[in-house]
């Protein structure tokens, strides 16, 4: 409780005003909590051998460690583990270095070491495989039906107008008692049935670099809560009050299993668990069991209804039993909840393997993502938006990338000083301001280590309480993925979501590529947003712009705020599609784009609204605008491995200051009426301030 007090007391101060003095000496030394903090799954045993491990970190310039207790068999039942592991704590926290707890001994999370399920082999991750049998294809599956429960079965004429639900026959009874997929109907009739089955090969439990066990459902509440018994508990028990030791519990790759990562698999999954029925039944008023076949083929306006109300329930339950059970149990214990999810680049593995992963991500105290990459060129800056963008709409303070140079490791390339450089400012422009790192800093010295971690935690530092100012809003497009989403044999990329996935995707590309900086808010946010004349307020942010991604399907509460907004001068453009919700209505309040002229995006906001930065023709600058104690601050970067000087104009008066992030200097900018000179190494980096009143 004192540190949660003491956290505010800090968090107000710096919401009402530091003094640049202070800020500047902050900046120059960032303290450890906004320096990288380095994953390592034990500490050593001996303490000669512990002291040299925090002595050499220290000296490098680490902010601290992401750490679990030790061990693979004896994991987190060994006293002897647990006596090493509390050394190692009181040894990091004698040097003022900050500790985060990893939960468990690899990933993906959930499984304690495979302590979760045992003794509830009921708790194992489940689905249905959809099996659809056309007797006219020419390679029809079989009629013999896979092991498992036959959850339902159904048979319908195959009509050349479409499909319709209402010439269903139910043949379920039929197929349990023969165990084959066939109608006694003369006619050809296509066929459905789902089948019950245990997700494990092929998916993400058995196709990762760590542990292949099987894997726990969190769908279902019970085993999240045994898991906190086994692990979350463990630790409190141990380090007491555990948030006087440890700032946040980071989750690693959690996930619903519905997804095969290796080719060969017979059929599609869904996600499944028993009380899927009665909750969606409780939700929607109708029974999904007999609704099963609208999830895998298109019955036209049936099948969006259906397929957005299941993964809308989906995504409720993860929410809720894993991401929400976990933050309950931090935010109870004063600590924080902190994790990256699991492919995180595509909206159909958004669906697939969460639901609805931006509700599952606001559930995150610290919301994170994963890089695996160190090419600037690579680094996926779109999903460091989205979660910057899901910090700014539920108030998160911090932001995390685990940032590595996995990639190049696997091809045994070398990167650089500068290549890291690069990789962080994209991400820590695009909204993340806390880096854990799995980087093996090979063929770096002391002081380029140094280097590269006083650089990391000055962005931090300046970044801290920063409220994030932009004029555009983008619309994450779930509801459109979920209405064209059907599961596949392999990953999940349907053509229908490949195509809203490539135009949310190039959207975004180009607002990046030409200086327009962007909040990505899903449908709830907006349902929630206040207006006031020609603006959108969603927390703290202000838009005047709402741009639709390949937006076709919206909740009609959603449709009534975009309507409303447009009739008070606000500008909303779509791109590709008009939305409408699933009972058909349309909005007559959008300007259309054409999908294939995306890269027109940039004039039609110009014309909307003033840019907040103006920079040269196709310049590698990239800029975020944030608040913080009383200044406008602009954090610049220089996105590309040549050196740039160019002039630019930004929306803000006073007197400006010039943050140099490799050096920590603080001085005058060369600002005029024309703008401000930026000069900038490759891949450098600057903050630009402007105080009020001065």
């Amino acid at each position: 409780m004192k540190r949660a007090i003491l956290l505010a007391v800090t968090a107000v101060g710096i919401l009402l005003g530091e003094s640049e003095a202070d800020l500047a000496a902050r900046f120059r030394n960032p303290p450890a909590n906004w320096r990288t903090l380095q994953i390592t799954h034990s500490f050593p045993s001996e303490e000669s051998a512990l002291n040299a491990r925090i002595e050499e970190f220290s000296r490098r310039g680490f902010g601290g460690f992401v750490v679990n207790v030790g061990g693979r068999a004896d994991y987190l039942t060994s006293e002897q583990r647990w006596k090493e592991f509390r050394a190692g704590v009181q040894a990091a926290r004698s040097r003022g270095m900050t500790l985060w707890l990893y939960d468990e001994r690899g990933y993906p999370s959930v499984t304690a070491g495979g302590l979760t399920l045992q003794g509830h082999p009921e708790w194992e991750a489940s689905g249905l495989h959809c099996i659809i049998r056309d007797p006219n294809a020419k390679d029809a599956v079989s009629e013999d039906l896979p092991d498992g429960e036959v959850v339902s079965a159904m048979a319908f004429p195959a009509r050349a107008e479409g499909l319709r639900f209402d010439e269903g026959v139910d043949i379920t009874a039929s197929v349990r008692r023969f165990r084959k997929l066939r109608s006694g109907d003369p006619a050809k009739l296509l066929l459905f049935a789902f089948v019950r089955t245990i997700l494990y090969e092929r998916t993400h439990a058995t196709a990762n670099l760590s542990d292949t066990l099987h894997y726990p459902n969190i769908l279902m509440k019970e085993p999240v809560g045994r898991f906190l018994e086994l692990t979350h508990e463990a630790y409190a028990r141990r380090f007491a009050p555990i948030g006087s030791y440890f700032d946040a519990v980071f989750t690693d790759e959690p996930s619903l299993m519905s997804l095969y990562l290796r080719q060969g698999a017979p059929y599609p999954p869904l996600p499944w668990s028993d009380e899927i029925p009665r909750k969606f039944r409780e939700a929607f008023g109708y029974d999904i069991v007999a609704r099963l076949p609208s999830l895998v083929a298109d019955f036209g306006a049936e099948s969006s209804r259906v397929r957005c109300d299941f993964w809308d329930l989906i995504g409720r339950l993860v929410s809720e039993n894993y991401f929400g059970q976990i933050q309950k149990w931090c935010r109870n214990h004063g600590i924080a909840s902190t994790c990256h999810l699991l492919y995180e680049e595509d909206l159909g593995h958004h669906v697939a393997l969460y639901g609805n992963f931006y509700e599952c991500a606001s559930k995150l105290d610290i919301p994170g993502i994963d890089c695996l990459t160190s090419d600037p060129a690579r680094v996926p800056w779109f999903i460091a938006k989205l979660l910057g963008s899901i910090s700014c709409v539920t108030g998160a303070a911090k932001t995390m990338s685990e940032t590595s140079d996995h990639v190049q490791a696997q091809k045994k390339i070398q990167v650089t000083a500068e290549q890291i450089q690069g990789t962080m400012n994209k991400l820590y422009v695009s909204g993340i301001n806390t880096t854990t790192s799995y980087y093996r800093w090979a063929g770096l010295d002391d002081q380029t280590v140094r280097s590269l971690n006083e650089r990391t935690g000055r962005m931090g530092t300046l970044l801290e309480g920063g409220r994030h100012r932009c004029d555009v809003a983008v619309l994450y497009p779930l509801e459109s993925v979920w209405a064209r989403f059907t599961p596949q044999r392999f990953q999940a990329r349907p053509p229908g979501v490949v195509r809203i996935d490539r135009i949310y995707r190039e959207t975004m590309q180009t607002l990046f590529e030409n200086q327009r900086d962007f909040d990505i808010v899903d449908s709830r946010a907006l349902v929630g947003a206040s207006g006031a004349g020609s603006a959108l307020k969603i927390r703290d942010e202000t838009y005047r712009v709402l741009v639709l991604p390949a937006v076709s399907v919206l909740p009609a509460d959603a449709i009534r705020k975009i309507d409303d907004f447009a009739k008070r001068g606000g500008r909303v453009i779509a791109i590709g599609d008009r939305p409408y919700d699933v009972a058909g209505s349309l909005t007559a309040k959008v300007e259309v784009l054409p999908e294939d002229q995306v890269k027109s995006l940039p004039e039609l906001l110009d014309k909307a609204v003033d840019p907040d930065l103006r920079a040269g023709l196709q310049s590698p600058i990239r800029y975020r605008h944030f608040e913080k104690a009383g200044r406008q601050m602009y954090f610049l970067i220089n996105d590309s491995p040549r050196p740039v000087t160019e002039m630019v104009r930004v929306r803000a008066s006073g007197k400006p200051k010039a943050w140099d992030v490799g050096t920590g200097v603080v001085d005058k900018a060369r600002c005029s009426r024309k703008g401000c000179q930026i000069s900038l190494a490759p891949y450098g980096a600057t903050f630009l301030s402007f105080q009020r009143g001065q």
